[in-house]
Parts: C-alpha cells; structure tokens; sequence
C-alpha cells in the first residue's frame, strides 16, 4: 500500500517534464554567468631545497678549529619559518604594495585585480595618514577628469564610523580630504583611463594583508625526511602570485644568509677583544726586551737559559690557554644569564673541547631556533611553546652546572701550573743576575706573541668564512605563470554543475509539494494504489450543467458514464432490481454529481431508474432533473406517507426520485429500521436500478447503514481535491470488508487523450 501511493510520485515529474527544462535552462545561464563575472582563484608555488649537510660549507674548516658548529637545519623549523608572519611583512615591505587597483565589471558584480595594468600610478604624498583597506570608486570623465565616490561603514572602539564623501579630482593633480591623499598619475603608464570606467582604489594596510596573505600562503614537505619544501599560494591574480612568491623566496634565502653572516661577524668581534689585551702586553714585553738588550748589550742566552726559556714558554702557552677557557666559560655563563638566546653568541674554546658542553650549547642553539620560529605563530600559552621554553631553562641549568665544573678545573689546573712556575724560578737562581733578567722579560715577549699571531690566524680564517658565506636555502623552481593550476571546477564543470542544480532544484520542489499536498492528482497512479477496481474514469466537466448527460449527448464525459454504466452491469453480473449506492469520504468530491448523472445514463438506456437523495445537504439534484412535488423519506419511514406518495417523477425519461428527510430529522434513527427495509424492498419491485445519493460516510454514519443493501457501493475520489488520505481510507475499508462490494469511480479527471481513452473500460488493479 505505501510503496502504491509513493508510486505516484513518478507521473507527477512527468507531468512537470517542461519545469525541468525551464530550471536547466536557468541554471545553465546562471552558469554562464557565474563564469564571466567571478574571478578564479588559482594555485601558484615555487620549490625550496634546505642545504642541511654543514660539511658542504666551506667555512667548516675554520669553524672546525674554533669548536663552531654550523646550525643543523631542522626542516618542520623551516617550514615554520616560511609561513611566519614577519617574513610575510618583510616580504611586502620589499615588494612596496602600497595601493591595488580594481576595475568593476559592467554590471557592477565582482571586480577584477588590475595588478601590472594599472590605468594610472597612485602617489602617496609622505607624512600624510591615509585610511587603509577602504575601497574608493573612481569614475573616469572627459577630460582627464573623475569623481571619488565612498561609503564605507567599519567598527571602530565599539562604536559605528562611516566615511562618506563623493569629490572631483584631476588626473596628475593632488586629491585631498579628511582620509585620504593622493594623486592618480598617466603619465608613466603609456596610455590613458578608460573614459565612463569605474575602477576600485585602495590604500593596501600592508600589516593586515600580511596576515591574509600568511593564511593563503601553505609550505609544504612534499616526502618525508625531504629537504625540499614546496611554498603553495592561492590568489586571483597569477601575476601577483608569481611575484609574491619568488620575492618571499628572495627574503627567506637573506633571512638565513642574515643568520650564518652574523654567527661570523660575532665569532670575528670575539677574537678582536682577546687580541686587544694581548696586543697591548705584546708592545709593551717586546719595548722592554729590545730596551734591555740595547742597555745590557746581550744578543743571545746561554744553553741553560735557553732551557729554562723553553720551559717557560710552554708553562706560559698552557696558562694563556687556561685562561682563554675560563674567559670562554665566563663569557658563556654571563650571555646566559641574561636571558638571551645564543642566536648573538659564538666564541671559540682553545684546546679540547668538552664534548659534553659543545653537545649542551648546540641543543641549546637548536632550541633557541625552534622557540624562535614558534614564536611567530603561536601565542604564549600554546602548549608546545611552554614545553619549548621548559626545555631551555633545563638546557641552560645544565650548561651552568657544566660550566661551573669545567672552569673549577680549569682553574685548578692553573693552580697547578703555579708550583711548574717555582721549578722554573728555581733554575733561574743559577743563571746569572743579567741573563735571568733577559731570560724573564724573553719568555713574557715570546708566550705574547705566540698568542697574538694564533689570534691573527685565526682572525682572518673566520674573515674568510664571513666572505665565502653562501645561503643555506637554494631555490630550485621559482615560482611561474606557466605552472599555475587553476582551483576549483573548470567552466565546462560549472556548466554542468549549473545544470543539474536546476534539474535537481525543480525534482526537489515537486517531490516537497507532492509531499506537502496530498490531493491526487494523476489517475493512472491513484489505480495503481487502489485496492479496489475501477468503475469509472470521468473527465473535468466543461459544459455549463450538472447534468450533462442529457443536456449533451454526444459529450466525452457523457460518453464516460457510459462506460460506467457498462462496467456497473458487468459488476451487477446481470442482477436486476439492484441498489447502486453513491459515497464519499468527505464533502465536495462529486457524489450526487456521479449520482444524479448515473442514475440518468441508467435511465435513458430505458430501464427504470429511482435517485434516492439521502444526503440532506444536498439541495440542488431536485432541480436538476426537475423533480415534481412530494413527500420525503422521512414521511415514509415515520409512517404518514406511502410509498407512491414520496415518490416524484423529474423531466428525464424513466428516472424517478425521492427527496432527502428534512435537515432536522436524524436520519441514522430511522435508517436501520424495518421501515427502511421495507422502504428497499418496495422500491426493487419497482424498479430496475436504485441509485443511492449517499451521505458522506466518513462524517455521517447512515452512509454505512445503506451499504449494507447495495449490490454495489461506488466510492467517489476527485482529482486535485481529494487526498492520499481518502484513498487510504477506501483501501483500509475495502481491506476490512465493513462494506461489500465497493468500487472506485474517479472524478473530475484533467482533460486528456490516454483518460478519455480510458473512460470507457473497466480496469482492475
């Protein structure tokens, strides 16, 4: 039964097939549009290949011998770098995007990007505020002139602003007001305005299009383990795509430069400050020396002073050492404890390196750069941040404990020199008071110098570092037009895609209103829901009577109940006498319309047909068929009248009538009584046929009543008026067997060709 009504849902898209054309159509052009007027967006990238093997740099030779380590590149670090926002700003800054400049569509939809063909250069005079991100229309006039139009409304301290305004201006000539300054100027763009065109200028706040161009902007690590990342950008323009794009590449490739630039230029200031104290002990030693020599006349040393000074010098070399350590520790301790990164620290440690603290600073380093780059995006409390700064401060605790052991060694160690000192003292006790002397102020000279010109060394290896610097990032594809990949569907998509809304649209709209509107509306589905057969089929009655059987005879509705009283003998299987009863589920479907003109067809066919009006808010069958004066029914069955006497005779041939009781008389009392019967059985002796105006049986409960006499009880649905729920009702009836024999006629059919076909045959289903 469900599967039968929502089987009437396909005629009903086959009634609409024109709609779907229509919506097609529609969404076709709408389509077109959409393709002509809104720009594109478009994908842009360009390939970055991060050098993270330090060896491959030629500086390492010398940073080698001064325990400088490059940073080890960490590619998430970079990724993160790339798409921060104050390289974005950096990279604005550079391009210089002050203004951009629109041109409106024709119809005033949408605008398209006039970037590197802009009709005019906007100059901004300097010193002068200018609102930003506020669009100004200029409308190009004759003569080198335009106006400036503006209505713009923006929130500002939670209160409403509104700048508004509408000048004229000249081109090349200043413009000036209480927002904005400029000049519009032709006379390097090789051409001029288009006259009539409106174009769209606004002073670009480079900060905030940082931030729209950081969340557009995608860097990506194109395989794991890669050392490639792949910058990704979206925009409507291609070219400013492009543009962008290889300048951030050029800014991100000086960004790391900057880094490794500065790590030299420190590692050079940290060697400039000890060869600054040692040079000045160097001139002093070597004036005294050369003073003594001249004044003492001695040229040369003696085979034990010659001893003694070798010994010396090397207990000096092992003391400057010492304290080249604990200058490097001290210096190391200082920078962290005042809260610094070491992004600004490289100092070079003399002799062996503790490979326990050089492994502490470079994971310190390394996290420095990674906090750094963190930073950029994230806010204070991102959890990955706290975690980043827990691990310096534990870093750095570690690096302080391990500073304070390696410097008490070191300064125990320069203890111990003290006692290598005394033997050495010792052994000058023997040497001659002169040559001691010299032996002295020799070894003071040598140890100097041999500092100094170790410092020089290694001065200019780190100059040299400085000089062959090269970026660590190397751009492998810039970014180009013809690598632009278009987003979204392409136009022939969009077409399709505008198609089929439109189809699906109007199915959408007739499945909701054949959802929403339960009349019936297709015969040939409400057949195939029935449970019952079919009587009838008669068509939307067009003629200017109700009783168009008479009045028009060779009619297609007439020609209908023709068929339906056909199909009622074949139903009746030749009984005669017999009790056709008329019903419907409610008012207004056409029961005594079916009644009056069954009971008429029946009657011209010669047989002698009596219309029983049973349904006393029916009051105009009487003067339809021109009944003559008489009793009702009521009289008959109240026993004041026979039953000749409530019987009147009308103006169709053999048909003859009988009236509704009067509208206060409850008819259900005197419906099943013997008189009723009696009434029926009087009337079959009369009678060929007995139709039966019926009162509605879902409203009054006589209409079950009469059933029960009836060979058959025709049921009357109408199209566009009656519901699913009366043919449920019918087939719930049918399906529980409270009134025998029922059939369906279906009135008031919409006129067509496959129902007036129909009209003349009994179906089943």
């Amino acid at each position: 039964m469900e599967t039968n009504i929502k089987s009437m849902m396909f005629p009903a898209i086959l009634r609409n097939w024109y709609w779907f054309i229509v919506a097609a159509a529609l969404g076709l052009g709408l389509a077109m549009a959409f393709n002509k007027l809104v720009d594109r967006s478009y994908r842009n990238s360009m390939t970055l290949l991060i050098q993270n093997d330090p060896h491959q740099s030629p500086m390492n030779s010398s940073l080698d011998n001064l325990n400088i380590k490059e940073k080890t590149i960490n590619i998430q670090d970079e990724q993160t770098i790339v798409s921060a926002y104050s390289l974005q700003l950096k990279t604005l800054q550079n391009l210089n995007w002050q203004t951009s400049i629109y041109k409106k569509s024709l119809i005033g939809f949408g605008k398209k990007d006039l970037y590197r063909n802009e009709p005019f250069r906007v100059v901004l005079p300097d010193g002068q505020e200018q609102k930003k991100n506020v669009p100004v229309t200029i409308h190009v006039l004759p003569g080198g002139n335009y106006t400036a139009d503006c209505d713009y409304h923006y929130k500002e301290a939670d209160s409403e602003k509104v700048i508004q305004f509408t000048g004229k201006g000249a081109l090349g000539t200043p413009f000036n007001n209480d927002w904005f300054h400029f000049t519009l100027d032709t006379t390097a763009m090789g051409g001029q305005p288009e006259v009539g065109s409106d174009y769209v200028l606004i002073i670009n706040d480079i900060p905030q299009m940082a931030i729209d161009y950081q969340s557009q902007l995608a860097a990506k690590i194109p395989a794991p383990e890669s050392n490639v990342l792949t910058v990704e950008l979206k925009g409507a323009n291609v070219q400013r795509n492009v543009d962008y794009l290889n300048a951030l590449g050029e800014a991100y490739r000086k960004f790391g430069l900057d880094q490794k630039n500065q790590s030299a230029i420190n590692t050079i200031q940290f060697i400039r400050n000890q060869i600054a104290g040692v040079a000045d002990s160097l001139q002093a030693s070597g004036n005294r020396f050369t003073k003594f020599r001249t004044n003492n006349r001695i040229v040369d040393l003696s085979q034990e002073g010659t001893l003694v000074l070798q010994k010396a010098e090397e207990v000096g070399r092992q003391e400057n050492a010492l304290k080249l350590k604990i200058n490097y520790y001290k210096e190391l301790n200082n920078h962290l404890g005042t809260g610094e990164d070491l992004k600004g620290f490289v100092a070079p440690a003399i002799g062996d390196p503790d490979p326990d603290l050089s492994a502490l600073v470079q994971k310190l380093t390394l996290l420095f750069s990674q906090r750094e780059a963190l930073r950029l995006t994230a806010q204070a409390k991102n959890p990955k941040l706290i975690a980043l700064n827990n691990d310096v401060e534990l870093t750095q605790q570690l690096i302080r404990k391990n500073i304070n052991g390696l410097q008490a060694n070191a300064e125990y160690e320069l203890n111990s020199l003290e006692q290598q000192k005394s033997q050495t003292n010792s052994r000058l006790s023997g040497i001659p008071q002169t040559e001691r002397e010299l032996l002295d102020i020799k070894r003071g000279f040598d140890v100097n110098s041999q500092l100094y010109n170790f410092l020089l060394q290694k001065r200019a290896e780190a100059g040299i570092a400085l000089a062959s610097n090269s970026p660590y990032v190397q751009i492998l594809d810039q970014a180009a037009p013809e690598t632009t990949e278009p987003i979204g569907l392409k136009p022939v998509f969009n077409l399709a895609i505008g198609a089929l809304l439109g189809f699906l649209v109007t199915l959408g709209i007739i499945l909701l209103r054949q959802y929403t509107d339960k009349r019936l509306k297709d015969p040939e589905s409400v057949q195939e829901a029935l449970v019952l057969s079919v009587a009838g089929i008669i068509p939307h009655n067009r003629s200017s009577t109700d009783l168009p059987v008479t009045a028009y005879p060779d009619s297609a509705i007439t020609e209908s109940f023709r068929g339906l009283r056909t199909n009622l003998r074949h139903l009746l299987k030749g009984k005669s006498n017999a009790v056709i009863a008329v019903h419907s589920m409610k008012q207004a479907e056409g029961k005594s319309f079916i009644a009056v003109n069954t009971a008429s067809i029946l009657a011209l066919s010669g047989k002698k047909v009596l219309l029983v009006e049973l349904d006393k808010r029916s009051s105009q069958v009487e003067g339809l068929i021109g009944a003559g004066k008489g009793k009702d029914l009521s009289d008959y069955l109240n026993g004041v009248a026979s039953f000749g006497e409530i019987v009147s005779t009308t103006q169709v041939k053999c048909l003859s009538f009988v009236r509704a009781v009067k509208p206060d008389i409850h008819l259900a009392e005197l419906m099943d009584t013997p008189p009723m019967e009696r009434f029926i059985k009087e009337a079959r002796a009369s009678f060929d046929y007995i139709v039966v105006d019926n009162s509605p049986v879902g409203i009054l409960s006589e209409g079950k009543v009469i059933a029960s006499y009836a060979e058959v009880n025709l049921f009357v649905l109408k199209m566009g008026f009656s519901t699913v729920k009366e043919l449920s009702d019918i087939n719930r009836t049918a399906e529980e067997e409270t009134i025998p024999n029922m059939a369906v006629v279906l009135n008031d059919i919409p006129h067509r060709r496959g129902a007036e076909k129909k009209s003349g045959y009994f179906t089943e289903s």
